[in-house]
């Protein structure tokens, strides 16, 4: 056990060297694998690992799974080219009743939902997330609502019920990028 232990802090450590550096050459991509193959740790262990040094060092999971919910196609484009750059997985839905069945097919790791949508708003829709009716796993996803209404009572009951953030309309990249990370961690 003892060895064990020692052989994945060595790993994580190196996961850690390389990741710190910036993105990973292929120099250091090959002395990872040879690192994982000497110390026979498996595919998902490594993702597990990689996933707790980004997290340990600020760094985006870029596996995570981003479903973006807007009925204007400007701003839903606009979060498709930034999530795309950064994250590997961004469903997109225009309301609510479409976004149900992605959340059952491939549940999300955030959720970004603007706050007026046609049919079923986006407080509600949170509100039965948080209810369990798309199911229990779906309630301690992180939510962030994106709306033009920058009304301090609108902010103030989102952060009450638990949403991670509230987006004000227009956003820039940065203030986007940083919402995310933070709702990830």
């Amino acid at each position: 056990k003892l060895e064990r232990s020692a052989q994945v802090d060595a790993y994580i450590q190196a996961v850690r060297s390389t990741l710190s550096k910036g993105t990973p050459s292929v120099e250091d991509l090959g002395m990872l694998s040879a690192l994982q193959q000497l110390y026979t740790i498996s595919e998902n262990e490594h993702k597990t690992l990689a996933k707790q040094v980004k997290r340990e060092l600020g760094l985006p999971d870029e596996t995570a799974i981003i479903l973006a919910i807007d009925d204007d196609p400007p701003v839903l484009e606009f979060l498709v080219h930034i999530l795309k750059q950064t994250y590997l997985n961004v469903q997109t839905a225009d309301n609510a009743q479409a976004a149900v069945p992605l959340l059952e097919q491939l549940p999300p790791n955030l959720i970004i939902c603007d706050v007026a949508l046609p049919g079923i708003g986006g407080f509600t829709f949170y509100e039965n997330i948080q209810k369990g009716e798309y199911g229990d796993s779906l309630k301690s996803v992180p939510f962030v609502f994106a709306s033009v209404l920058g009304d301090q009572y609108l902010i103030n009951a989102a952060k009450q019920l638990g949403a991670k953030a509230y987006l004000v309309k227009p956003f820039t990249r940065d203030t986007l990028e940083n919402t995310i990370k933070h709702a990830l961690m």
